[in-house]
């Protein structure tokens, strides 16, 4: 009986040493599984931040090409004018061109100075002098064709410059609009990017929290089954201890009994008796009595 009780306490610590092993391995694995999901979680937080910041940078660009367009239409309109104006300018210098004087402006130059200088250094008749005052006079009428035309084409090139300016503004305008629609695609995309990211480490959470669930399950059996085990364990020591104390309690009784029959024979054959032996005797004696 004791030996099938000591086969049962080997079989039960090396059954618990095993159930020991997995049940750390378990924990182990369960450490991990829920290290992992920190990581996730800490991972769809940080996408979440990313995607709240991408929607305030679409915010800021819808504002921003908004502007752009706003002011794309008025450098148009303006641009518009501008060349509207500019062929008006040109329109009028070419019908002031057909008044054109047939003497070149050079020549007109050099004759009033010419007159005039004759004018001023030598005396002249009445005549002769009302004569080259006239000629003056309509010499610098026609000079005058000239000078207003010079202020046309003058106004033109303004106009001309003007209109380069403009066109300027509006490249300008046109790259930064283009710039803000390619960047407003690119955050669109990665926004895009960064919610099937979320939704994949979503799904992923998922399938690790079914993971820890089936392994937490695992651990609770298995301290259950440790905790039973160990239960088994002490009873079978409990029994091992029970069965060598009746071993011995027999031992000791049949040592007794031996003693006192041979302490019976020497009393009966007159033979000296021990302490010891008396001792025995007499505690049988006595418990037989109580």
């Amino acid at each position: 009986m004791k030996e099938e009780l000591r086969h049962k306490l080997v079989k039960s610590e090396r059954e618990i040493s095993n159930v020991k092993d997995d049940l750390e391995k378990t924990l182990s694995e369960l450490y991990r599984l829920e290290g992992k999901r920190k990581e996730l979680l800490l991972k769809v937080r940080e996408l979440r931040a990313e995607s709240l910041t991408c929607r305030d940078r679409l915010n800021v660009l819808r504002e921003e090409i908004k502007g752009l367009n706003e002011t794309l239409t008025n450098l148009r309109r303006e641009r518009n004018e501008k060349i509207t104006h500019l062929r008006e300018i040109r329109e009028r210098i070419k019908e002031y061109l057909k008044a054109k004087p047939k003497i070149r402006e050079e020549d007109l130059e050099k004759e009033i100075s010419n007159l005039d200088w004759r004018i001023q250094t030598f005396p002249l008749p009445l005549d002769e002098e009302k004569r080259v005052i006239a000629r003056i006079k309509s010499l610098e009428e026609q000079l005058h064709f000239y000078r207003k035309l010079k202020d046309m084409r003058d106004e033109a090139r303004a106009a001309e410059s003007d209109l380069e300016e403009i066109k300027k503004k509006i490249n300008a305008c046109v790259n930064a609009l283009v710039d803000r629609v390619l960047e407003r695609k690119r955050v669109r995309e990665r926004l895009t990017e960064i919610f099937r990211e979320i939704n994949e480490v979503k799904a992923e959470i998922e399938r690790i929290n079914g993971e820890c669930k089936r392994f937490r399950e695992r651990v609770s059996e298995l301290r259950s089954k440790y905790r039973d085990l160990l239960g088994q364990v002490r009873a079978v020591r409990e029994a091992i201890r029970y069965e060598e104390e009746s071993e011995r309690s027999e031992r000791i009784s049949m040592l007794k009994e031996k003693i006192k029959e041979r302490v019976s024979e020497k009393i009966k054959r007159g033979e000296k008796v021990s302490f010891e032996e008396l001792k025995v005797f007499f505690e049988d004696e006595e418990a037989e009595d109580i």
